[in-house]
């Protein structure tokens, strides 16, 4: 599960570069990439604790600067 992981933060970083207006919540995303809500939760997690993501007050996340 851990190359999983990695390669789901890898595809996510990628899509919010490519598109710096993105904005998702835990469930849009988990639909938007086919993987289990917990494994979307992780990813984007993993990305806000490496400052390329951030948790609006209404729980999308988006890149970090356009918060």
């Amino acid at each position: 599960m851990h190359q999983t992981i990695d390669r789901l933060v890898r595809l996510v970083r990628s899509e919010f570069a490519e598109m710096p207006g993105l904005s998702l919540t835990e469930c849009q995303a988990a639909r938007l990439w086919h993987v289990p809500p917990a494994e979307a939760a992780l990813a984007l997690h993993r990305l806000v604790d490496a400052h390329f993501l951030a948790r609006s007050g209404s729980g999308r996340y988006c890149r970090s600067s356009a918060v």
